[in-house]
């Protein structure tokens, strides 16, 4: 295993501070704080530089909020951070952290990557079930009981002591750690993505290289094994929650399945079932949603349109929602129950202006008008001297 050691003076350089206060501003920035930190920058990153010198950036006590997940019918609790200055030290830590979990790093990992998600993840599961149906006729899906709350703190700290040989660095993740005292790693935090994905990182080896699975494919906790023979993914079944309770010190849920995948017989009739995975169902020659996603987007559709007046926040979040169905078979769906009621090329143009409009506010874009001025001063629209 490769151990990294040194790495902490990249915490402490001024620039990349800077742009670690700025990434932990993103959609905070109406907010007071936020704009109190952006009218002076520099004070701000002095102040955070010598906090992370000192471990002092983690307060003593967290804001804890109830929300309900739509997605899957679930109450979360998170977990806020305080935005000065524990959230900006978040960010910096993790900048150094990042590169060192993502060193050994399963590839088909898509949650919580930078590239990666749910669409992508989505065409890797297609790819794989329509070019190699034969390996991909069975299912083994699972995914592990209170995942971030089960976290162990030792044993994710022994792991990290392994790969980081760096005792500054080592002391700034633990006082990240420790700072959530029930244990486990709370939800509402940026760095928990990061030390639940580094934490799997075993399993993920041990199911590709000691199991020798076809495909594998892991979302957060989510997983999916493809196989063609039921038996012996129920001997990777027994393997794998072995290997999670011992030496993972965590539980499968015990929603476990192992099952024929969809396919149509030779009488022309359907059989087995669909894969429901990262908010998806997958069938052999087709891609739907869940239904709890498709009634979040209908519901979000007449929330809006029984607004006298869209605005550009309602636009943003039905254009992401939308998403879903440009990447899914789902069409018709849109053309009943949404399409007569929302009008895409509107909802596009709100959103551009809006963006047009803070840029221009920033001083990150100029005016179009103000271009065209810059353009006639530089000459560039004379004509070329004729060639004699």
């Amino acid at each position: 295993m490769i151990s990294f050691n040194g790495v902490s003076e990249q915490l402490y350089i001024p620039e990349e501070q800077i742009k670690d206060i700025y990434n932990a501003s993103k959609g905070k920035s109406k907010k007071e704080q936020a704009q109190i930190v952006k009218a002076n920058v520099e004070h701000y990153r002095k102040e955070l530089d010598k906090r992370l010198k000192n471990n002092t950036f983690a307060p003593k006590r967290h804001k804890t909020k109830i929300i309900q997940e739509n997605s899957c019918k679930k109450t979360r609790k998170i977990v806020k951070p305080q935005y000065m200055y524990e959230q900006m030290a978040h960010h910096s830590v993790m900048r150094v952290f990042v590169p060192i979990a993502m060193r050994g790093m399963y590839y088909h990992v898509y949650g919580s990557i930078p590239g990666k998600g749910v669409h992508r993840g989505k065409r890797t599961v297609e790819r794989w079930i329509r070019e190699d149906s034969r390996n991909c006729k069975y299912i083994y899906k699972l995914d592990i009981r209170h995942f971030f709350e089960s976290v162990p703190h030792r044993r994710l700290k022994k792991a990290l002591k392994r790969k980081i040989r760096d005792r500054e660095l080592l002391k700034k993740l633990f006082i990240i750690i420790d700072s959530h005292k029930p244990g486990g790693l709370p939800l509402g935090y940026y760095p928990s993505q990061w030390f639940g994905n580094f934490y799997l990182q075993p399993l993920d080896h041990f199911i590709m290289e000691q199991l020798h699975v076809k495909h594998y494919i892991r979302y957060m906790d989510d997983m999916v094994i493809f196989g063609n023979n039921k038996k012996e993914l129920h001997k990777a079944r027994l393997q794998i929650e072995k290997f999670i309770t011992e030496e993972l010190g965590l539980q499968i849920k015990k929603n476990w399945q192992v099952f024929r995948f969809d396919y149509v017989d030779r009488k022309g009739k359907r059989r087995g079932r669909p894969l429901d995975f990262m908010g998806f169902k997958f069938y052999r020659d087709r891609t739907t949603m869940r239904k709890s996603i498709l009634q979040g987007i209908r519901g979000k559709v007449n929330r809006v349109k029984r607004k006298e007046k869209i605005t550009w926040v309602d636009a943003g979040s039905l254009l992401s929602r939308l998403g879903w169905i440009w990447h899914s078979d789902t069409y018709a769906y849109y053309e009943r129950y949404i399409k007569p009621y929302v009008k895409v090329k509107v909802l596009k143009t709100l959103v551009s202006k809006h963006a047009r409009k803070e840029n221009e506010r920033n001083g990150m874009v100029r005016s179009r008008k103000h271009r065209r001025r810059e353009t006639k001063r530089a000459g560039y629209n004379k004509q070329p001297a004729p060639c004699i």
